[in-house]
């Protein structure tokens, strides 16, 4: 007797079955409830969750499915833990076609292509700053004149505008987001309002945003006659910290903090490196205040070195150099990041082409990363900058 459709197909299943242990009948995904199946996927790796959203319509909008991230959040399994110490290269001029961005998987040692911002933001938004997963954008034809901010998770697509500034700000001396993780809050800080001389009280302003309250606030002065090269610091152990100089100065000496839970601005002392020069770029590092800043050595070779700030001696201790080879590659310095056992420098050559310098601990070498794809693009100017994909992080 002949067998039916149904028995051939089995016959074929079986015999798939038996020369693949792992062959797994494509039927039985459609029969899985969606909260099995829910759990399953929660278990993968951060960069495999890019590579389903291919697949379907339902995992494509996985990222931004509340079960989802519920079903993940719970998982206490290694994997689940992001893979990324976090190097960024993202495109924000000309962004016609979409805000690409891409991000470095050192798991895998490449590049991942991350999932373009939301529609109504391309063409209209400018990177701001990052801090905790999420973007902090203006609108671009606001430039001069800043009233308002949105907020983005770029990777769950949430997104939110938030509340008019109570002032009307140009470029702030100072923008930074930090996220408190323990309560997934976050807060902006902009001080030093360009729009006013640096004598008038309109410029020592500081206005915090708090996403707890959903409000801004009215801070303390700022310091005021400080010269910042960056308008982006280090968050360490509940204070933001910048370096800057004093008028007619061009010694980057001057260490500042803002206690952000107490709304104070203070001087902080402390006995700068001899020997230093240039433009400093803090950052933290377990907890720790670090400085990466060219170093003059011993018989005039320069090169960037690693300083650590002891906060009770007010000391700063060298910890690491950088390779003069791999120094003078550097034409300009982007970001310094932190992750683990892992040091990421961005910058760029004289031809502002993006190149990232990595430090392992571990195995205490240096590396180049490979070119990031978004090189060859034609989407106009990018910026490198440090972030780590958080899915649980609301705008």
């Amino acid at each position: 007797m002949r067998q039916t459709s149904e028995e051939d197909q089995l016959a074929k299943t079986r015999q798939k079955t038996w020369a693949d242990p792992t062959y797994m009948d494509e039927s039985l995904w459609g029969a899985l409830p969606i909260e099995v199946l829910d759990r399953i996927l929660a278990s993968l790796p951060f960069p495999f969750l890019f590579r389903i959203r291919c697949v379907c319509k339902r995992w494509r909008t996985l990222l931004a499915d509340p079960e989802f991230l519920k079903a993940r959040a719970e998982l206490l399994a290694p994997w689940n833990v992001s893979l990324y110490p976090a190097v960024c290269f993202l495109s924000d001029r000309n962004y016609r076609e979409g805000f690409w961005w891409a991000a470095f998987d050192f798991s895998r040692d490449r590049w991942q292509i991350m999932p373009s911002l939301p529609q109504n933001f391309c063409g209209k938004h400018e990177l701001y700053g990052s801090g905790g997963g999420l973007f902090c954008l203006q609108a671009s034809k606001s430039l001069a004149d800043m009233k308002v901010l949105s907020v983005c998770n770029p990777i769950t697509a949430q997104w939110r505008d938030l509340p008019p500034l109570l002032h009307s700000w140009g470029d702030p001396v100072i923008r930074h987001m930090i996220m408190d993780f323990s309560t997934s809050s976050y807060k902006i800080i902009l001080a030093g309002n360009r729009n006013y001389e640096v004598k008038d009280e309109e410029y020592q302003i500081t206005e915090v945003y708090d996403s707890t309250l959903q409000t801004w606030k009215k801070g303390a002065k700022f310091l005021p006659s400080l010269f910042l090269p960056s308008p982006l610091g280090a968050y360490c152990n509940g204070f933001l910290f910048f370096l800057a100089s004093r008028p007619m100065s061009y010694v980057y000496d001057v260490l500042i903090g803002y206690d952000v839970e107490h709304d104070v601005w203070m001087e902080i002392p402390h006995v700068p490196p001899k020997g230093i020069h240039g433009i400093p770029h803090l950052f933290e590092r377990k907890g720790n205040l670090w400085m990466m800043i060219s170093h003059l050595r011993m018989g005039g070779v320069a090169a960037y070195a690693f300083f650590e700030l002891n906060l009770n001696t007010k000391m700063w201790t060298l910890k690491l150099r950088m390779p003069p080879d791999i120094s003078q590659t550097f034409a300009y310095i982007g970001s310094c990041a932190a992750s683990g056992n892992r040091l990421c420098v961005t910058g760029g050559t004289p031809y502002k082409e993006p190149m990232v310098a990595v430090y392992d601990r571990s195995q205490r070498a240096w590396q180049w990363l490979p070119t990031c794809p978004l090189k060859a693009s034609s989407l106009g100017d990018r910026v490198e900058f440090a972030f780590q994909p958080n899915l649980h992080a609301t705008p």
